[in-house]
This record gives structure tokens, C-alpha cells and sequence, in this order.
């Protein structure tokens, strides 16, 4: 796990002090106003975060792979390259097929059912003595190594990791800017049933 810290030199001596004093550290090392980082959610241009005692924090492992699943073949690969060029990758378990059942959640009485079976690849692999491990769905084996090695990244700590959270995030924030894209054009389409006896 690689996770900065910044210390603050004098302690503050109430909660509002020692905030004032995050949001200073904070400022000043990044560069960046507070109402701008507060709007953004402590999130700074340079792709990285920061909590309120002025901690650059990491990409947890869900949000990482959240990312990937949603990522295409290419922008996996070139995270995957990017600790590749400096670091020994292992191969524990080659990419391959499995399936993988898929629990639904009934609406009306809340019981779990299974809707049947999906068709996945995972691979596991290793940089420098750490795992790394990914499912996902459909067979791209190119995709699924990248993000094995991308994960045994993040459990090795290597120097890379902040790189590749700062690539994490930009594409994280160009994901959301296709789905809010996406979704106002699907909106349009909507129907108010409410509405078409009206007139």
C-alpha cells in the first residue's frame, strides 16, 4: 500500500482549528482553494484526494475494479504496461474461462434467487511477492491479465501505484461524463403515463 502523508507542523487545539489547518496543509501543497476541493469532494486536479488531515488517500480495491470492468482493452493494457517496463509479473493462474452465478434480489419479498449463470475469465498474477486477482465478465484475456497485474500493483505498494491512481481517476471522471451523456439522451425518451390523458 503506498499512502502519503502530510504532517502538520503545531497542533491545533479544537476540531475547527485542526480543519483550518488540514485545509491549509492541504492547499498548500496542491495548489488548490478549498471551496474548489470541497466542491469536487477532496478530489484536486491532479487526480489525487485528500481527507481532512491532509492525507493523500488511495483507490480502494472496489473502486479500482469498478473502474477496469468499465474500462476498454486499451486503457487496461497501458495501466498494466506501466508497472510491466519496471517490475517482474508472475503468472499464477493463466487467463481462462469460468462461470459465475448471478444473485438477484426479489423486489417484493426481498429473498435472494439466482438468475442463472454468466460467462467470466480470471487470471492471477504476481508482482513483487504480492497477488493479484480478476474476474470479469465476458473473454477478454488481455483485459482481465491487465487488471490482475494492475491489482497486484496496489497489493505490492510498488512506487507506480500513484501513477496509476491518477490514470484510475481520470478515467473514472470521463465514465461518469459518458453516463450522464448517456442517461440525458435516454431521459428524453421518457414516457409520463400520467400525462397522455391529458388534453
Amino acid at each position: 500500500m503506498l499512502i502519503c502523508f502530510f504532517q502538520i507542523d503545531a497542533k491545533p487545539e479544537s476540531t475547527a482549528e485542526r480543519r483550518m489547518a488540514s485545509v491549509e496543509k492541504v492547499r498548500a501543497v496542491t495548489g488548490i482553494h478549498a471551496a474548489e476541493r470541497e466542491a469536487e469532494g477532496w478530489w484536486t486536479p491532479g487526480g489525487m484526494r485528500y481527507g481532512r488531515h491532509g492525507k493523500m488517500m488511495k483507490l480502494s480495491r472496489r473502486e479500482y475494479s469498478r473502474i477496469l470492468a468499465a474500462a476498454d482493452r486499451e486503457q487496461a493494457c497501458a495501466l498494466s504496461e506501466l508497472i510491466m517496463r519496471t517490475h517482474r509479473v508472475r503468472s499464477l493462474r493463466p487467463a481462462q474461462k469460468t462461470l459465475a452465478m448471478i444473485q438477484m434480489r426479489e423486489p417484493v419479498s426481498a429473498s435472494l434467487f439466482y438468475l442463472g449463470e454468466a460467462l467470466c475469465c480470471e487470471c492471477m498474477v504476481e508482482v513483487e511477492r504480492s497477488t493479484g486477482f480478476s474476474v470479469m465478465m465476458g473473454d477478454d484475456f488481455e483485459k482481465v491479465t491487465a487488471a490482475a497485474v494492475v491489482d497486484a500493483a496496489f497489493a505490492a505498494g510498488v512506487p507506480e501505484t500513484e501513477e496509476l491512481t491518477k490514470r484510475l481517476l481520470e478515467m473514472d471522471r470521463a465514465q461518469k461524463a459518458a453516463r450522464m451523456h448517456r442517461n440525458s439522451e435516454i431521459i428524453k425518451s421518457k414516457v409520463e403515463f400520467s400525462a397522455m390523458g391529458e388534453g
